[in-house]
């Protein structure tokens, strides 16, 4: 399956989150996707938000619900899928700024990369910091995020690469995506950066 960049690259940061939403997480594998906003669900404005699809059971339904209550997640029904949601603290807001713009390298400090680091994201590390030729790893993501053979790898180019990726797609990061939660997300990055003008 085909998986957007939300969950290649911010989805990261789910590891970070309070430890009952990390063990909802666990037993809710393997997560299918990803995204960070529903266009049908898009209220006055729009808040960073996962909405995590999973194949979800009975009994993680319980742990859902109860959740739910505490107000620690929400979820929804799409299709016939439960999909929970999982606010995105202020804290990570800066994090997905940068996403939003294709910024990898900007998205996560050193003292976070620290404590998501393993054997398996050694390279997208290295990418995400501009250690080393990074432009592998910049071809498997395109390749993985166009379902493209490695006999097709010649296609992609790689000349005068700034980042490991490029920069997501709204309407492949947000479920029902219409124009309406595009202008929100564009509004939340313009008010975040007229805040955050260091950044």
């Amino acid at each position: 399956m085909v998986k957007n960049r939300t969950f290649n690259h911010l989805g990261l940061i789910l590891e970070l989150f309070p430890s009952n939403v990390i063990s909802l997480l666990k037993m809710i594998q393997p997560i299918s996707e990803i995204y960070i906003g529903n266009g049908k669900l898009s209220g006055e404005s729009w808040t960073p938000t996962f909405h995590v699809k999973a194949k979800i059971d009975k009994k993680v339904l319980i742990v859902i619900r109860d959740l739910t209550k505490k107000n620690i997640i929400g979820h929804y029904v799409d299709n016939d899928e439960v999909v929970v949601t999982i606010k995105i603290p202020d804290e990570f807001h800066s994090i997905v700024y940068h996403f939003i713009r294709g910024e990898y390298s900007k998205m996560l400090s050193k003292e976070l990369q620290k404590k998501l680091v393993n054997k398996n994201r050694v390279m997208k590390f290295n990418a995400y910091n501009k250690i080393g030729d990074y432009k592998n790893v910049f071809i498997e993501f395109i390749r993985a995020s166009y379902n493209m053979g490695t006999n097709e790898a010649h296609y992609i180019n790689t000349e005068n690469l700034e980042e490991c990726d490029i920069p997501p797609l709204l309407k492949e990061e947000v479920l029902h995506f219409n124009n309406k939660i595009k202008k929100q997300v564009v509004e939340w990055h313009d008010h975040f950066k007229l805040l955050n003008k260091t950044i």
